[in-house]
């Protein structure tokens, strides 16, 4: 369908969504139009920037679904960009061949990075080594992050914001602790 288009040309994309666009309001049908990422680390981009190519290709759509690699294996965090209808929270969905199923226990966030930039432990790993169901103060997981995982200060920090974000920590009388959803995810 690309022709002679060159894919990183706004004007030669923006012609092919306003033919896709024709289509679909002279025949009523909705057009689904499957696009890779750019390479590198698609991970450190908004997912709207993460396709290959001209801007075209993500800014003319009115609803976009994004999967993007999740650090745990054959798992996808799902982003929607929605313009005409109420945006959606991430989630993550896990490859149970032949069926795509969510898996509500993985943080959305917790996207794949290249080996170099990889994190020190996965979140199921850290809420398991350093938080697991006994609470625990903010300076004692920052330490046992150190002492147990060989995690800087802000790395550590930033796992358990990440976590409570994820609501699979939370925070009660001066202690964090492992939410019952997390803790049964471990098992």
């Amino acid at each position: 369908m690309l022709g002679n288009r060159d894919e990183n040309s706004n004007g030669d994309i923006a012609g092919l969504m306003n033919e896709f666009e024709a289509l679909a309001q002279r025949t009523g049908a909705a057009v689904v139009i499957a696009h890779h990422f750019a390479k590198g680390d698609s991970s450190a981009k908004a997912a709207i920037d993460r396709a290959s190519g001209a801007g075209a290709w993500s800014r003319d759509p009115d609803s976009i679904v994004t999967l993007s690699p999740h650090e745990e294996d054959n798992c996808y965090t799902v982003t929607t960009i929605l313009r005409n209808l109420p945006q959606k929270p991430e989630f993550v969905l896990t490859w149970d061949y032949p069926i795509m199923r969510l898996a509500p226990d993985l943080n959305p966030e917790a996207l794949r990075r290249p080996q170099s930039k990889n994190k020190k432990c996965s979140d199921k790993e850290f809420l398991a080594t350093v938080i697991a169901s006994e609470g625990k103060s903010y300076g004692r997981i920052v330490e046992d992050g150190r002492a147990l995982l060989n995690m800087s200060t802000s790395t550590a920090e930033r796992a358990l914001k990440r976590l409570k974000k994820a609501g699979l920590v939370k925070f009660s009388g001066g202690l964090y602790w492992a939410t019952v959803n997390s803790v049964t995810s471990l098992n």
